[in-house]
């Protein structure tokens, strides 16, 4: 339950809410004799929730849980985290959308290691799936995460984190979001262009002409 609240604010925006098993009791007549009172705790801003949801999206579509959650179907908007303890005794899926976070975990009551190679991406992920997909069935389709209008976007290389330069390959450039005053200001330092002498081509930080420029992939 721990584990579960804990990226509940990842999905609601940054408010935490706290779990609560009963919500009300009712009589014969249907008349509520108690009912929870809800305890919400903002825990992170809008833009830090959305950047972190935009992040474990990764997970789902390319990452560790990408063949057992996208790969089997599941192609709500939603993130997660696959977890491992290092002994393969434990083997967790902790997912959500903006309306449903579910947790799995898959181990022994008295520990010991589950099976060879066991991944939660392997195991837990496609109990997740499997449940989220029933859930679906019958309730509307979950909304997307609307994107804080504060957060900016920044090409960037992603072998350096750093701002794209004409030198970069194409294929280790694209955008990232970025909480303003958290983006990078240096310019990438791991691919250098080159100038012209008598001698050849030698690294230079300077420009080249544009006759010598690599051209973009």
């Amino acid at each position: 339950m721990e584990m579960v609240a804990a990226y509940a604010p990842f999905a609601n925006q940054g408010i935490r809410a706290t779990p609560n098993a009963i919500l009300r009791v009712e009589n014969a007549r249907q008349e509520v004799l108690w009912q929870q009172t809800p305890s919400r705790t903002t825990v992170l801003s809008p833009e830090e929730s959305w950047i972190m949801v935009d992040m474990m999206k990764d997970v789902i579509r390319r990452g560790t849980a990408a063949g057992s959650v996208w790969g089997a179907g599941f192609h709500y908007p939603a993130g997660g985290k696959t977890g491992t303890t290092n002994d393969g005794t434990n083997v967790w899926f902790i997912g959500y959308t903006a309306d449903l976070v579910a947790g799995v975990w898959i181990g022994f009551d008295k520990p010991r290691k589950i099976m060879s190679d066991a991944q939660g991406g392997r195991l837990a992920a496609p109990a997740w799936t499997t449940f989220m997909t029933e859930v679906y069935r019958r309730r509307p389709a979950p909304p997307d995460w609307p994107r804080p209008a504060s957060i900016i976007t920044r090409e960037i290389d992603f072998t350096s984190g750093l701002l794209q330069t004409p030198y970069c390959p194409r294929d280790v450039v694209g955008s990232e979001f970025y909480i303003p005053g958290t983006e990078p200001t240096r310019e990438c330092d791991k691919h250098l262009g080159f100038q012209y002498d008598t001698l050849g081509l030698k690294p230079d930080s300077g420009k080249l002409p544009d006759s010598l420029l690599p051209s973009r992939r």
